[in-house]
């Protein structure tokens, strides 16, 4: 990931991350979480993977969800909790936890995935990691999706939309061609595809 230049998702991502905080000396647990589904419910277990930092307190860490916070949440407070002008909250249900953000009205708060606290090995999502690369189910293998921090919030590339995000508001843009999506992603995250694509 680091040395192609090519990011990765949550598998990698935290799986990266969770061995650089242990090499850096910080008690990490990497969990299985199930994301809310526009229809209601939860997606499998192992569907994403997240971690839990003890540090007096334990935290929420995640840096391979895409739009979602940026600094770590407490999990044992029910407060909302600020994050570049977004606010996020956890409470208990049962055995897990929920991580939940206001809806779009702001009226509510929706779930954005359930999480256990239960210590798991990477090798535990091997199956639902082979899903998410293969499966033609998978919304990975549905198309492109880049996305990236910035200073003042996120900048996400599909294959239809570029979508840039400052202080909570969202634009977007239509992509009108491969010609332009190339532009873009050399623009926004300074990547050049090579002949044969992406």
């Amino acid at each position: 990931m680091v040395e192609n230049r090519r990011g990765g998702y949550c598998y990698e991502l935290n799986g990266c991350f969770a061995w650089l905080l242990k090499r850096l000396g910080f008690k990490v647990s990497m969990v299985s979480a199930r994301v809310a589904k526009k229809e209601g419910g939860f997606s499998p277990d192992f569907d994403h993977l997240t971690l839990l930092v003890r540090l007096g307190e334990c935290w929420l860490v995640d840096v391979g969800f895409g739009n979602l916070f940026t600094e770590p949440k407490r999990v044992d407070s029910t407060d909302a909790q600020q994050d570049k002008g977004e606010a996020y909250q956890i409470v208990s249900k049962g055995k897990t936890r929920l991580l939940l953000r206001p809806s779009a009205d702001e009226t509510t708060w929706k779930p954005q995935y359930e999480f256990t606290l239960r210590p798991r090995k990477l090798a535990d999502f091997a199956e639902r990691n082979r899903y998410q690369q293969t499966s033609p189910r998978s919304h990975f293998t549905q198309g492109r999706l880049i996305s990236k921090l910035t200073p003042m919030g996120r900048v996400t590339l599909t294959d239809e939309k570029l979508i840039l995000t400052e202080r909570g508001k969202r634009v977007e843009h239509l992509v009108k061609d491969q010609g332009e999506f190339n532009r873009l992603l050399a623009k926004h995250f300074k990547l050049l595809l090579p002949r044969r694509g992406l």
